[in-house]
């Protein structure tokens, strides 16, 4: 058994009862497209075609009850209400049919709230340019079985808040701002201190992009390549 992390394998151990000394853990990588900045017509241009802000701070994934977006727009609005905050939010990321309730948020947003929502864009060089508009990347999730979208962020050079749970704090490392995922409390003071404090925001930038570097697709290829071999000589 391949596990992404090693707190997918730790729940493979405790959910499906999986023999530990047949896992192994394979980190995913990060595609080197994502440490070099798009052309600065081709960023405008899709800025341009989305409707969207220059400034904004960014999710990234599907929207599901366990990526706890929902907390993540009332935690926003609030501080928007109050006149705290004036970055905009983008939301990117496809709905599930399935958990209903979970969208019923993004479908009240009103035009001039500060809310962007793209239930999807057309290819990854788009997504690309907006990791790099982006002011920092917002990903609250309650679990994760691996995280690839905070590495490409960190990969763009833009600074990453994150909540700590499941396996983010494993991938991360320390180049992100962590926050509990269930404490509205502590997600508002991250998103004040991204909002006011520009040197913090570029620390992270920096080593999140030194960081990112250690996850690569050609090193988790050979490593697969290598449980295949394994197995098939056992």
């Amino acid at each position: 058994i391949i596990a992404v992390s090693q707190r997918t394998r730790d729940d493979l151990i405790e959910n499906f009862q999986a023999p530990m000394e047949k896992i192994q853990v394979i980190y995913e990588g990060v595609s080197p497209h994502h440490f070099n900045p798009p052309e600065e017509n081709q960023r405008k241009e899709v800025l341009r075609k989305y409707g969207l802000p220059q400034e904004f701070y960014l999710y990234v994934g599907l929207i599901k009850p366990h990526k706890n977006v929902q907390r993540l727009i009332e935690v926003y609005q609030e501080l928007r209400r109050k006149g705290r905050l004036e970055t905009n939010l983008l939301l990117v990321g496809k709905k599930d049919n399935r958990y209903p309730a979970g969208f019923e948020r993004l479908k009240s947003l009103k035009t001039g709230e500060g809310i962007y929502y793209l239930p999807g864009i057309d290819s990854q060089d788009e997504l690309h340019c907006l990791y790099y508009s982006a002011k920092g990347l917002v990903h609250p999730s309650l679990y994760e079985g691996f995280g690839l979208t905070i590495l490409e962020a960190m990969a763009s050079g833009i600074p990453v808040l994150v909540s700590r749970s499941a396996s983010l704090p494993e991938v991360a490392g320390d180049a992100v701002y962590f926050v509990d995922a269930e404490s509205s409390e502590e997600l508002a003071q991250a998103l004040l201190d991204f909002e006011q404090n520009d040197k913090l925001r570029g620390d992270l930038g920096r080593a999140g992009k030194i960081h990112a570097r250690k996850f690569n697709w050609e090193d988790a290829a050979q490593k697969t390549i290598d449980v295949y071999r394994e197995v098939l000589e056992s």
